[in-house]
């Protein structure tokens, strides 16, 4: 909860923002971000060091309301524990690389810019057990992801701009467990989880 309040202070703060560098169509930098999840087995280092990114296909955009394609890649890699015997367990990390494309309707004025959307494609993912659970073989399958996102931006000059952003992910991953003379268990599990980040990129052409 508290990711999102402040998710939303940032999106006051820098909204409504740019929707490219003037000239730019592609600039990279670097955020922070808080992330909050749904379920308590999951958890992740807060604040945390992200890659931010723009791609524009048109520097040229009028002022006014306009659709454009939005990318959703990213890179996460969580910590994963759970409830055994009365006791929060360390299982070990979840990484996961998301690989998602959408659509997103912004309005622009002048060098500011507010854009609501939404992304969709694959979560691929990883299981690293923790050297405490060796007992058991954990395999985390692929699925399909979903996030809708508010993101603004805000144009210092045409090289560097402000964003900020407020996202909600939907990955309900399915997790298979082996454990040396127990049964096998399948069972589905929720890394749904709501960011909020602040970072400054650089046009790079």
């Amino acid at each position: 909860m508290r990711s999102a309040l402040l998710g939303m202070f940032l999106i006051i703060l820098v909204s409504p923002a740019a929707w490219a560098q003037t000239g730019k169509h592609l600039a990279i930098g670097g955020g922070l971000g808080l992330t909050n999840y749904t379920d308590k087995d999951f958890s992740s280092k807060n604040p945390s060091v992200s890659l931010a990114y723009r791609i524009n296909l048109k520097t040229d955009a009028k002022d006014g309301w306009s659709w454009a394609p939005k990318s959703g890649l990213g890179w996460s890699r969580r910590n994963t524990s759970s409830d055994i015997g009365g006791l929060r367990t360390p299982l070990g990390k979840l990484q996961t690389i998301l690989v998602m494309a959408g659509i997103q309707r912004g309005l622009r004025q002048g060098p500011w810019q507010v854009g609501f959307g939404v992304v969709a494609g694959a979560a691929i993912h990883k299981f690293d057990v923790d050297r405490a659970a060796r007992a058991a073989a954990i395999n985390v399958k692929n699925s399909i992801a979903v996030k809708p996102e508010i993101s603004a931006w805000y144009d210092l000059n045409q090289w560097f701009a402000v964003q900020g952003s407020l996202s909600y992910l939907f990955d309900r991953p399915k997790a298979d467990t082996v454990t040396l003379g127990g049964p096998n268990t399948t069972a589905t599990w929720t890394t749904d989880h709501a960011s909020a980040s602040l970072g400054l990129v650089v046009g790079i052409f």
